[in-house]
């Protein structure tokens, strides 16, 4: 009723008689649900607290904290919204990510910025995992699978495979079941391949070549997946790019989410305390 006061008020110039504070009110954007808080200088306890409607018991009890303890800025905090979240009553409205023009330019150059070489044969790909730098990924553990890449494939970068155990884990704790991850690691042949059966796989080689060249790219299928379980994922993906953690897009033909991960995911996974605050505020 009330939009309809504020549109005939608008079209007639009688906005002036319609309260200032309804009007705001009306039309102020709705804050997006967040479950935890990271901490800034100069936050304390009571002004967390105020901010997100609780209490500063709550949040000592929540978090672990003592009564007169030092709250280190950078700290992620669960909030009692995170409750909420493990019921599967907290709403998420995140659109789908589409794949915007240039994406696959933009994961490449970050490729580059991370120093990232490309996989360009299976003896690389051993090369590069007695040095350290991929790192092999279990097929199957409690909180996720490995299903459809070479044996000899399910490797990854370091900080990839801290996302896949950290979302994975996350995703378990909510939803009491595995993730799906389809794809990681691929070589230049591999690439080849894929191509001629996907005719919308990336290429092997230029500016938008596919970056599970890289090691650093993850695919998680929404294969068996409802509505909840794929909006959370798209709501942390898209939390994650916004912090620029990641690059996210979402498949339709081949239902599945893209993930590049940015070497920095490492430094802010180490201060999340508990997975399912990942992606939260």
């Amino acid at each position: 009723m009330l939009r309809i006061t504020l549109a005939h008020a608008l079209k007639r110039g009688l906005l002036a008689s319609i309260p200032l504070t309804l009007a705001v009110a009306d039309v102020a954007p709705a804050r997006e649900p967040v479950w935890c808080h990271e901490v800034r200088r100069g936050d304390t306890l009571s002004s967390i607290a105020r901010r997100h409607a609780t209490s500063v018991a709550q949040l000592r009890r929540l978090n672990g904290l003592r009564p007169h303890g030092v709250l280190p800025v950078d700290r992620v905090l669960r909030l009692p919204v995170v409750v909420r979240l493990q019921r599967g009553d907290l709403p998420l409205g995140t659109p789908p990510l589409t794949a915007r023009p240039g994406r696959l330019a933009a994961e490449n150059a970050a490729a580059a910025a991370d120093g990232l070489s490309r996989m360009k044969s299976l003896k690389m790909v051993k090369r590069f995992r007695r040095a350290g730098l991929l790192v092999p990924v279990p097929v199957r553990t409690r909180t996720y699978y490995v299903a459809g890449a070479a044996p000899q494939l399910r490797v990854t970068r370091p900080w990839a495979r801290r996302f896949i155990q950290q979302v994975a884990a996350a995703f378990h704790e909510l939803f009491d079941k595995p993730l799906r991850v389809s794809s990681l690691t691929r070589t230049v042949s591999r690439q080849h391949a894929l191509r001629l059966t996907n005719a919308n796989a990336a290429p092997a080689h230029g500016a938008v070549r596919s970056t599970h060249l890289t090691g650093a790219a993850v695919d998680i299928s929404k294969h068996g997946l409802d509505a909840a379980q794929v909006m959370w994922l798209r709501t942390v993906l898209d939390r994650l790019e916004r912090r620029r953690l990641v690059y996210a897009a979402e498949e339709f033909r081949q239902p599945h989410f893209h993930v590049f991960v940015r070497k920095r995911y490492l430094d802010y996974a180490r201060r999340l305390r508990s997975p399912v605050l990942v992606g939260g505020c």
